[in-house]
């Protein structure tokens, strides 16, 4: 028996072609969601194998309709239901192996199992009918092949035509599948023609009351899958601006790299380029040795793979060379992204403190520079400091040495403990006026050691005030006169004799 599909129901046949037309497009919609996002895969990968579970299965209605021209065809609803599930079963397993890799075995793969959902929904809709199947096996075959064609070029061409985008491929895609789904139903009709058999069972009628139901439920599902489909994509969009946004902040702010397990270089953003003078071709599939500036030694680095290849993330300084020679630090966090226990590719995120790095190399300086300066004035000089009110609360070791007087003798006292008794009250008072007006006062004192002798001090003091204009501490630099003092006396004594 062999009969056209669109002669005996066209309204009805192009109700179908628009369904699996939609379903096929959001089927491939969905597919290319699922490659490209981390989250929201299975609910991504359910909603895609549904759709062209019910692209497959909307035709064989159409077709089994058609066929009944004599009223006795019956119509089984929980085998055409599980028809359905098979349907989608079978696209579920093939878009599974393409949602791993999108490589030829995959392709040839998955447009296989699209084929054989086609066949077992044809063959299982005529079972649910009361016809027998008679063929030829080599019709089957070219008809099976001529499909698989169709499913094939329609993912290969989506997935491996670089010219174009997706977007401008998944129309062509979606039109070859359709075509593939309906040539196969259209093929079968001639290579499996069906015969009426005696058989009775316990069937429900079909009427055209329950194909338009069933073509009303299949709409009813498709609507349900673009709206879902539409909802993950808001979804994923949102998601997609969140991470856009966040990725451009941190080109903005962030030296940012990507390398593959073996530490190949994959991505470096335009601050990468920036700061070592490359371009984009001589540093993507290079490793970070090309701007290694020689400074850190061998065992740095073994400690930075050690970490990160257990999946730790590391953190330090990293001293770089750009391409012209210039030395830069970056401070450098590392993250490792694993996969099955492995990490697949490390993200390095790196600020520039080269300026920070001279500035601290400029502060040891100084303070080398102090701390050598310290040195030589406690070599030289005798320095006290006190509080407001006159009370030691520093003194270096030359004073003690001098005075005679331990550290913990003089922390806490006045200058009067080395006060020799010999310069009167109006010098001390005169002393104490000059540096409470902010002015630094000079001059020379006599001052008295614990063992009794005399020693002589060449004396400036330096007061310092807050920013109320309070006195808070005086610094007192003295240097020893005594041989000074004690010749000019001698002499002083010998011009008088």
């Amino acid at each position: 028996m062999e009969q056209s599909i669109v002669a005996s129901n066209p309204a009805l046949f192009m109700i179908a072609v628009l369904l699996i037309i939609m379903a096929c497009y959001t089927a491939l919609d969905l597919l290319t969601t699922l490659l490209t996002i981390k989250r929201y895969k299975r609910l991504v990968y359910i909603g895609s194998s549904c759709s062209m579970g019910v692209a497959i299965w909307t035709l064989n209605f159409v077709v089994i309709f058609t066929l009944d021209n004599s009223g006795m065809a019956a119509y089984n609803f929980s085998t055409i239901i599980f028809s359905l599930a098979l349907a989608i079963a079978l696209s579920g397993v093939g878009l599974l192996a393409i949602s791993y890799k999108t490589q030829v075995l995959q392709i040839v793969f998955c447009g296989f199992m699209f084929t054989m959902a086609i066949l077992s929904n044809y063959i299982m809709g005529t079972s649910s009918l009361n016809l027998s199947l008679h063929f030829s096996l080599l019709s089957v075959f070219s008809t099976l092949f001529s499909i698989f064609i169709l499913f094939a070029a329609a993912l290969a061409i989506l997935f491996h035509f670089n010219k174009l985008s997706q977007s401008s491929l998944k129309p062509v895609s979606t039109l070859l599948m359709s075509g593939a789904i309906i040539e196969g139903y259209y093929l079968f009709v001639r290579v499996l023609p069906m015969n009426a058999k005696n058989e009775t069972g316990e069937f429900v009628p079909l009427t055209p009351f329950m194909l338009y139901l069933t073509c009303f439920v299949s709409l009813f599902i498709l609507a349900s899958l673009i709206a879902s489909s539409t909802i993950v994509g808001r979804r994923l969009a949102k998601s997609d601006n969140t991470v856009s946004d966040i990725r451009y902040a941190l080109d903005q702010s962030a030296i940012v790299a990507i390398t593959d397990a073996n530490g190949i270089i994959t991505y470096v953003n335009e601050k990468f380029l920036e700061i070592s003078q490359y371009e984009k071709h001589e540093l993507i599939g290079k490793n970070h040795s090309i701007i290694n500036s020689g400074y850190h030694p061998k065992e740095f680095f073994t400690d930075l793979w050690l970490t990160i290849s257990q999946g730790k993330t590391w953190h330090g300084e990293i001293c770089n060379r750009a391409k012209g020679g210039d030395v830069y630090w970056v401070d450098t966090t590392i993250v490792p992204f694993m996969k099955k226990g492995k990490p697949y590719q490390y993200i390095s995120i790196r600020s520039d403190i080269s300026s920070r790095k001279k500035a601290e190399n400029a502060l040891k300086e100084s303070i080398k520079e102090l701390e050598d300066m310290h040195y030589a004035i406690n070599q030289s000089l005798i320095v006290a400091i006190t509080d407001d009110k006159g009370v030691i609360i520093e003194v270096n070791e030359k004073f003690s040495e001098v005075s005679g007087y331990g550290r913990g003798e003089l922390i806490g006292q006045t200058h009067k403990i080395v006060n020799s008794g010999y310069h009167s009250k109006e010098f001390f008072e005169k002393m104490w006026q000059t540096v409470r007006e902010r002015k630094v006062w000079k001059g020379e004192i006599r001052n008295k050691a614990k063992d009794g002798s005399f020693y002589w001090v060449d004396t400036t003091i330096v007061p310092f005030f807050s920013e109320e204009g309070k006195p808070f501490q005086y610094l007192t630099i003295r240097y020893d006169i005594t041989e000074r003092k004690q010749s000019e006396e001698i002499f002083s004594i010998g011009r008088i004799n």
